[in-house]
């Protein structure tokens, strides 16, 4: 009797919980998963998260679901990180393809040996404008600090679990220094991408609260006197006509919106009548009127 094979479950984030995606080769993936899921069950259990692995293809979607909150610490070369849980199953992730694409004679001897380890970290539309910072200013320091290769390139052919509006971090290096810039990066894509838990005001205070305390030695996230980044959301309704203004072909127009300041901006479902949809936008403090200006400004 034949049975059909069963899709990976997706788990996706809750209130207070972030997601990362990796890519993997179909190759390495089953040293991630380990016999009869042993591995990545164990993964989970010691990071408290969610760790699904996409259906089979050349490249294959990690996606990793875990709580928001820095409530971690992780030593990366004796030199201790605070982490949330999300970005400690990343790591730990990561370092297990690492390990298993060794294991399967591939790599280049980066566990080990000294030689060249990659990360593939699968971002969202507008994510990269948080990481590069102005003029590329906090991507140039998480280069200098770590000494690891960072470029971004385009999803050019997605497997299940990424899409062509996606983008790719790679970074390149040592096992070490590709681990700290991991780390760095993946604090700010938790900053930008996590959406603010939808656009919810009850979940700005709580992301204010619990996960823009950061410690600015390891990422400097802001100048401010305390090292705590304040973020607002607004909801700005639109007519329903104007809003493809803000969108543009194929999302480019809202894209440089996020890009250029670094916003995380959604547009609702319209109305029953497709008369008016709602722009959640969230932004740091400071530049929220100026990114509502533009919204409105291209809407009327």
């Amino acid at each position: 009797m034949m049975h059909k094979k069963r899709e990976p479950k997706q788990f996706h984030p809750k209130l207070g919980q972030a997601q990362f995606r990796l890519l993997c080769d179909n190759t390495t993936a089953g040293g991630l998963i380990g016999a009869n899921g042993t591995i990545i069950t164990a993964l989970q259990r010691d990071t408290t998260s969610r760790i699904t692995v996409g259906p089979a293809a050349n490249l294959r979607v990690v996606t990793i679901v875990a709580d928001y909150s820095l409530t971690r610490v992780i030593d990366v070369g004796g030199v201790e990180m605070k982490v949330s849980p999300a970005q400690e199953a990343l790591v730990r992730v990561f370092a297990r393809l690492v390990e298993a694409e060794a294991e399967s004679g591939g790599g280049d001897g980066g566990v080990g040996g000294g030689g060249s380890v990659k990360c593939r970290l699968v971002v969202g539309p507008g994510v990269v404008g948080a990481v590069m910072g102005k003029g590329g200013s906090r991507i140039s320091k998480v280069i200098k600090e770590s000494e690891a290769h960072v470029k971004v390139l385009p999803v050019e052919y997605p497997p299940p679990g990424a899409y062509h509006t996606d983008e790719l971090i790679l970074i390149t290096g040592g096992i070490l220094p590709v681990k700290k810039a991991l780390v760095v990066i993946s604090r700010y894509v938790q900053l930008k991408a996590i959406e603010l838990e939808r656009g919810t005001p009850e979940a700005s205070s709580r992301y204010v609260d619990q996960s823009m305390k950061m410690d600015t030695h390891n990422a400097q996230v802001n100048n401010t006197a305390n090292g705590v980044v304040a973020e607002v959301v607004f909801k700005l309704i639109c007519p329903y006509r104007a809003t493809g203004f803000v969108i543009g072909y194929k999302g480019k127009k809202l894209k440089s919106i996020q890009d250029e300041t670094r916003a995380s901006i959604h547009f609702s479902a319209s109305d029953a009548g497709n008369h008016e949809r709602v722009a959640t936008i969230s932004a740091v403090e400071g530049i929220t009127i100026l990114i509502c200006t533009k919204c409105y400004c291209t809407c009327f």
